[in-house]
C-alpha cells in the first residue's frame, strides 16, 4: 500500500502525464517555442557591425542586409531578433513582417513562428485556424515542433476536427525526430489508451526515450513505473536512480518521493536529514505534501531539521 501511495504523486501530478488534450491549455503564454531546428542567417558568424551583437553574436545591420536581399534564413532570423528584442528593440509587428517574407519563400522555421504568433496572438489577433495552417506548412517540411503542436491540436479538437489518428501520426513524427515532449505525450497515450489502443510497454519505451534526453517529468515517471512495476518489471534500484535524476533537476514529485523513501528506510537506508533536505526543496517549490511531511518530521525528529 505504501508503494502505491508514494507512486500516486508521480502518476497524478507529473506534467508529462497530463492528458494530451489538456496540454495546449497549459502552454506558457510568455514562453517562446523551443525550436529544435537551427536558425542562422548566414553560414559564418559576422565579425563586425555598427551596433551591438545579439546573444548569438550576430549584428543587426548585417542580418538586415541579407534579409533585404531576399535571403529567407536571414529574414526569419531578423524576425526572431525582433520577437525576442535580441540585438534590437522588441517589435512584434516587424517580427511578423519578416516572418511573413521568409515563410512565403518556404522557410520552415518562419512558418513555424507564424503559427506560434497566431496561436498566442502576438503582433496579430489570435487565430488558431491560421496557426494550424502555418504549423501544417512547417510540419510538412519536417519541423518537429510544428508536428508536436499539430498532434496536440488534433487530439484536443482545437481549430480542427478532433482526430485521434492524425494526432497520433503527428506526435509520432515529432517523437521519431527526438522531440522529448512529443515522446512524453506518446507515452501518456499508450499508457492510458488515449488516441491509440493501450500498450503500457510501448508507453514506457516512449517515456524512456524522453527521460534519456533529460526530461525531468519523464524521469520521474520512469522512476514511478519501476517502483510499482507498472508496464515494466519492478526494480527498486532503477526506480531510485531515476527519481534521483529527476529530483536533481528540480522535479518536485521526485523530490517528495525521495524524501519519503529516506524517511521510511525500507528501500533506502533511513536518513531523516536527507528526507528533510528533499522535502525542503519540494516545499520551496510550493508542494503542500512536502510541507506537511516537514511539519511531522520536525515535530517527531527536530534534530533532523537543523
Amino acid at each position: 500500500m505504501k508503494k502505491k501511495i508514494i507512486a500516486m504523486c508521480i502518476v497524478f501530478s507529473s506534467l508529462c502525464l497530463q492528458p494530451v488534450s489538456q496540454v495546449l491549455a497549459g502552454v506558457d503564454e510568455t514562453k517562446k517555442p523551443d525550436q529544435q531546428n537551427a536558425v542562422t542567417p548566414a553560414t559564418s558568424r559576422p565579425s563586425s557591425g555598427t551596433v551591438a551583437a545579439n546573444s548569438n553574436g550576430f549584428y543587426f545591420d548585417e542580418v538586415l542586409t541579407k534579409a533585404e536581399a531576399g535571403y529567407p534564413p536571414a529574414q526569419c532570423y531578423l524576425g526572431i531578433m525582433y520577437l525576442d528584442g535580441d540585438g534590437v528593440a522588441q517589435d512584434m509587428k516587424k517580427a511578423l513582417e519578416w516572418f511573413n517574407k521568409a515563410a512565403k519563400q518556404g522557410d520552415v522555421n518562419a512558418q513555424f513562428y507564424l503559427g506560434w504568433m497566431n496561436l498566442k496572438g502576438q503582433g496579430v489577433t489570435q487565430d488558431k485556424k491560421k496557426a494550424i495552417e502555418w504549423f501544417t506548412k512547417s510540419a510538412d517540411q519536417g519541423n518537429s515542433e510544428a508536428q508536436y503542436y499539430l498532434g496536440l491540436f488534433y487530439c484536443a479538437g482545437e481549430g480542427v476536427i478532433q482526430d485521434d489518428r492524425q494526432s497520433l501520426a503527428w506526435l509520432t513524427k515529432a517523437a521519431d525526430q527526438g522531440h522529448a515532449l512529443a515522446q512524453t505525450s506518446l507515452g501518456y497515450c499508450y499508457y492510458n489508451g488515449e488516441c491509440v489502443g493501450q500498450d503500457k510497454r510501448k508507453g514506457f519505451e516512449w517515456y524512456t526515450k524522453a527521460a534519456e534526453q533529460g526530461n525531468a517529468g519523464a524521469q520521474a515517471f520512469i522512476g514511478g513505473a519501476y517502483y510499482t512495476g507498472d508496464g515494466v518489471a519492478q526494480d527498486m534500484k532503477k526506480a531510485v536512480e531515476w527519481f534521483n535524476k529527476a529530483a536533481k533537476q528540480g522535479d518536485v514529485n521526485a523530490q517528495v518521493v525521495l524524501g519519503g523513501l529516506y524517511s521510511q528506510g525500507e528501500i533506502l537506508t533511513m536518513n531523516k536529514m536527507e528526507a528533510y533536505n528533499w522535502w525542503m526543496k519540494a516545499a520551496k517549490q510550493g508542494s503542500e505534501g512536502a510541507q506537511n511531511a516537514l511539519d511531522i518530521l520536525c515535530k517527531d525528529s527536530p534534530w533532523a531539521c537543523k
